[in-house]
């Protein structure tokens, strides 16, 4: 089942069985447009910046949703998932994705067909690593994140964004 849910970051969320006082998100975005400018930056160091406060962004926001987050940028030698959560009995594996415009188009259009393998083929190796049972729910997600200023942003989140990616 597709879900998307998109949250303004400066707007409390409604209250809910998991979270019963609205709560401000992004938080540790708030000073990205100073921070940005303090010093001489290289665009990489900007864009791991960006791309950090975004998967930040992103685990409040999914934490607020109920899910309990396992694990944070899981790397091995075949590539990095940047955020692994349990959402009640399923797993789920969840590529952030953050931007400043959509010059380039929209966050989640970076999800290629090629990540998504590559998604799939980390999960299937965390899961043998990790889950005690091999047979668990497992679901892939994206939250999108699009910074609108520098105190704003706009997060969507596509639960089962795609199904398990056989390698060809």
């Amino acid at each position: 089942m597709t879900k998307n849910t998109t949250m303004l970051a400066n707007e409390p969320q409604k209250a809910s069985a998991h979270n019963d006082q609205p709560k401000q998100l992004v938080s540790n975005i708030k000073q990205q447009g100073e921070d940005l400018m303090s010093a001489p930056k290289s665009a990489a160091q900007i864009r791991r910046e960006l791309g950090q406060r975004g998967e930040d962004a992103a685990a409040e926001f999914l934490q607020n949703l109920g899910q309990h987050i396992i694990a944070r940028n899981w790397r091995c030698r075949f590539g990095e998932v940047d955020l692994i959560t349990r959402d009640g009995d399923t797993i789920v594996f969840c590529e952030v994705k953050t931007r400043k415009s959509v010059r380039a188009g929209q966050p989640s259009e970076a999800v290629t067909l090629k990540k998504q393998r590559k998604y799939s083929q980390l999960a299937a190796l965390w899961i043998s690593r990790f889950q005690d049972q091999e047979d668990c729910a497992v679901r892939f997600d994206t939250v999108s994140i699009l910074v609108t200023g520098p105190h704003r942003a706009r997060l969507m989140l596509l639960k089962g964004a795609f199904q398990l990616v056989e390698a060809s």
